[in-house]
Formats: C-alpha cells, structure tokens, sequence
C-alpha cells in the first residue's frame, strides 16, 4: 500500500472454490478429511475458470486494480 502510488503495485486476492485437481490426493490431514465432505458429486471449477480471472484482473488498466475476486462454483455459497 505504500509503494502502490509511487510504483503502481497492484494486488488481487483470488479465492477459489472447488477447483477440479488432484490436490486434494495429496491431503494426508485425517482430521480435515474427515471435517469435510470431499465427495465426487460436488460441483467443481475447471483450472481454467481461475486462470479466465486471473487474466481478468491483470487486463485492466493501469488505472484500475481488482482488489478481491472470489469464484465459486454454481449453485455454493
């Protein structure tokens, strides 16, 4: 925030919903497992919806800085 004016530093926090990856096979947490349902009927997003806003909020112009985007699939809250 305090170089942002002199340099344009622009940041954006994205944060993602399900996204469909195998990282959740690398979870060896048996307490979050158990914590979560991680059934295979949930909806997901597709790598490639993150990477749509992740352009989106590098395209703007400079004037413009996308502070937060946050995506989820339809239908969770």
């Amino acid at each position: 925030m305090e170089l942002s004016p002199e340099f344009n530093i622009r940041v954006t926090s994205i944060e993602p919903g399900t996204v469909d990856t195998d990282l959740r096979e690398d979870i060896t947490d048996k307490e979050l497992l158990e914590d979560k349902d991680y059934g295979g009927d949930e909806a997901k997003l597709k790598p490639e919806h993150i990477a749509n806003a992740v352009y989106y909020a590098i395209s703007q112009p400079e004037e413009v800085n996308v502070n937060e985007l946050l995506i989820k699939p339809t239908g969770k809250s």
